[in-house]
């Protein structure tokens, strides 16, 4: 399957930028209207062949308010080639030094990252331990704003080798829920950053072997977190599934398949965005009938009030506070706007 990401332009809100890798081992990008279907593919007009794995799965986040692509890539020692977790854009670099080999995922191209907006970004990869194979564990790494980096390996949670990852931020707690599938085991698992252990997602053992997945939050009125998980079942019918709750405290609902959603192709990857101003999920994943990336939207299970709502006196306040100080502010909605 394809790897695949995708970010509201923070230019344009009703745009979400979408990146997937070329032939060409490139970084390729296609804008995406939110409102239309109407765009234009994107065109390799003679790139070199570039360094980025083609297998990897990408993840896009905003990085100290710049648009930033996670992947895997490719280089050479010696007679060897390696791989490394990196930075795609806005400049290509390895997320910790390659000689050291801490960023190395090894075969496995599973890949998730969250970030706050400002002043940190969270990216996960699976490793194997020293001496083991094929018994993965998930890579933390950590970015602040002054560039320092924290590694943090998390050894109670076991994926299976051909998971995938997801991963979603709760900002008011900073922790992050992350996803990914069961050693040997179709079901969906999750745990939080904070508490370090697995629980599984009931029923969810319809997912296929190796699913994408794809995953959002949205803050509700009531001050509930909604996290939207979606992935593919065994007949290739795209599926979701909804935790609400406050942080910790929540419940899964039962996986429901996505309405007016194809069958997904087999070399689909799946990213989705939320969208506060239609109150829907944009996921974006291939059909089997096509080679493209479409958009099908999933009404949130409830809706949210509208913007002049969320304009508020302490929101206003708490805007220009930051503002001035050079940071960015979170809108009841869970986006932050700089």
């Amino acid at each position: 399957m394809s790897g695949v990401a995708a970010i509201v332009n923070p230019l344009y809100k009703r745009e979400a930028l979408l990146w997937t890798c070329t032939r060409a081992k490139q970084l390729g990008v296609e804008m995406r209207n939110l409102d239309t279907s109407n765009y234009s593919t994107y065109v390799d007009q003679g790139c070199v062949t570039g360094v980025i794995r083609p297998a990897t799965k990408l993840a896009s986040t905003i990085h100290q308010r710049t648009v930033t692509v996670y992947g895997i890539t490719t280089y050479f020692q010696g007679d060897k080639t390696l791989a490394t977790v990196s930075s795609l854009s806005p400049v290509y670099n390895p997320i910790d030094a390659t000689k050291n080999s801490k960023a190395d995922p090894g075969a496995y191209n599973a890949l998730a990252a969250a970030g706050d907006g400002f002043k940190y970004d969270w990216v996960y990869f699976l490793q194997d331990p020293v001496g083991e194979q094929q018994r993965p564990r998930i890579t933390e790494y950590e970015f602040s704003l002054s560039n320092s980096r924290n590694r943090y390996v998390y050894d109670r949670l076991e994926p299976d080798p051909s998971s995938n990852l997801a991963v979603v931020l709760h900002s008011k707690s900073n922790t992050r829920m992350i996803m990914f599938q069961g050693y040997s085991d179709p079901t969906l698992y999750y745990a939080w950053s904070d508490g370090k252990r697995e629980n599984p997602i009931d029923t969810t053992n319809n997912a296929q072997t190796g699913t994408p997945l794809a995953t959002s939050i949205v803050s509700m009125d009531d001050g509930t977190i909604e996290v939207y998980l979606y992935y593919v079942d065994n007949q290739m019918d795209l599926y979701r599934v909804v935790y609400t709750g406050t942080n910790s405290s929540g419940l899964w609902g039962a996986p429901q398949k996505v309405q007016n959603a194809q069958r997904a192709s087999a070399s689909s990857g799946l990213t989705v965005i939320p969208d506060i101003d239609l109150g829907v999920n944009h996921i974006f994943y291939i059909r089997s009938t096509d080679t493209e990336y479409t958009d099908v939207q999933d009404p949130f299970k409830a809706r949210l009030s509208n913007d002049a709502d969320l304009e508020s006196e302490d929101y206003i306040a708490k805007l220009k506070e930051q503002s001035e100080a050079g940071g960015s502010v979170e809108r009841q909605d869970g986006m932050r706007y700089f």
